[in-house]
């Protein structure tokens, strides 16, 4: 997906919920392989075919109407609209919000904490976690948060969740967007998901969003296009807004999403480090 060395410690490859800096997929191709079983995509050049799930809400967004121009993307039709933002952990360093407000975004999901590799997989706060917060709010922007999980089980995710909360609820923080949860597969000796089963991570996803909701904050999951394609039952989150990730000029995503991140090596105006940049999608 994104430079992981900005979510935590350490330089190692990922394939998480979003190693994707893949090639754009035709228009046309997409929208054919919408009215069969199937829908193809590709992903850092190779190209994959996977089965459509019609019980999950198709993309309402014409592709050709998302338009960029450097780090920006806007979309508008006769429906939807847009606006960018950012997401941004420890790794980009001491921000100037004013600067990201006065570039053009207008929100932010900053990362709360993760949780460690290896047997313990301790859960940590990110170091900058309270100061974006407020600096991003200060300076006019809506945020949302999001927490880097390697749970194992729904117990380990129930305990993300609570953490989250812990953290925005002892710091006096109040939050605009939802809470995203963002489960990864890491591939490295001290991994602890790299041989889960999917079917666990759609359980973990679904028991974050469950106990957020029910502590009163708006959810959100964060996925990859191979995610969507072969990992998640998309099924299973109906309701639940999807934070999409797919480094690629158009979405090739077959399925709706409220979030897209489109980049992750952005050059923000006060923002010391290259970070990922965001559009969100919004009824006029």
């Amino acid at each position: 997906m994104r430079n992981k060395q900005r979510r935590h410690a350490g330089t190692l490859w990922m394939m998480g919920a979003c190693t994707i800096l893949a090639a754009v997929i035709c228009t046309s191709a997409l929208a054919s392989s919408r009215s069969g079983k199937t829908f193809s995509f590709n992903s850092q050049g190779t190209a994959y075919e996977a089965e459509l799930d019609r019980s999950v809400d198709p993309s309402p967004y014409d592709p050709d109407r998302f338009v960029s121009s450097g780090s920006s993307m806007t979309y508008e039709d006769k429906t939807y609209t847009s606006r960018m933002g950012v997401d941004v952990s420890y790794y980009q360093g001491d921000i100037d919000w004013e600067k990201v407000k006065k570039a053009g975004y207008e929100f932010a999901f900053i990362r709360a904490g993760y949780r460690g590799y290896g047997d313990a997989g301790n859960i940590k706060a990110d170091e900058n976690f309270v100061k974006n917060v407020q600096g991003a709010q200060a300076a006019g922007l809506d945020v949302g948060v999001y927490f880097f999980s390697q749970a194992v089980s729904e117990k380990e995710a129930r305990a993300e969740a609570d953490f989250v909360v812990k953290m925005i609820e002892d710091n006096g923080l109040s939050i605009d967007l939802p809470i995203a949860f963002d489960p990864e597969k890491v591939f490295t000796s001290d991994s602890r998901t790299s041989l889960l089963k999917d079917s666990q991570f759609t359980q973990n996803c679904l028991t974050f969003c469950k106990e957020i909701a029910s502590r009163g904050y708006d959810t959100a999951i964060y996925s990859s296009m191979l995610w969507e394609a072969f990992t998640f039952d998309m099924s299973q989150f109906r309701g639940i807004p999807i934070w999409y990730c797919d480094y690629v000029s158009k979405p090739q995503t077959p399925y709706n999403f409220r979030f897209w991140q489109y980049s992750s090596t952005a050059t923000v105006d006060g923002i010391p480090t290259p970070c990922d940049v965001d559009i969100e999608l919004y009824r006029k």
